[in-house]
């Protein structure tokens, strides 16, 4: 995948990290590599929203979630709700399963 376009803001959020939300700058216009369901070569540059959310979902693929993208300051003024995580609190609108070890 390449990123490129213009850097826009916006809000994110994540399952993987119910109720945390932070505003993530990502390039608008990637261009992506992939084998369809007959294992047969395409390419294709893809813009604006999906290009955004194709860019969060291969971001998981590499082991990296949105909060990876904020400034070190935003990372530190959100550490207690990212701790809470940790320890299974997660406040959210939609219904959750914690595990705990």
């Amino acid at each position: 995948m390449e990123v490129g376009g213009e850097l826009e803001s916006m809000e994110e959020g994540c399952l993987s990290l119910p109720g945390i939300h932070e505003t993530v700058k990502r390039g608008n216009k990637i261009r992506v590599k992939y084998l369809d369901e007959n294992l047969e070569a395409h390419e294709e540059v893809v813009e604006g929203y999906l290009a955004r959310v194709m860019q969060h979902e291969f971001d998981h693929l590499d082991g990296k979630v949105f909060v990876d993208h904020i400034s070190p300051l935003r990372k530190q003024m959100i550490k207690g709700k990212l701790n809470a995580l940790l320890k299974g609190k997660a406040h959210c609108n939609y219904k959750v399963k914690t595990v705990r070890k």
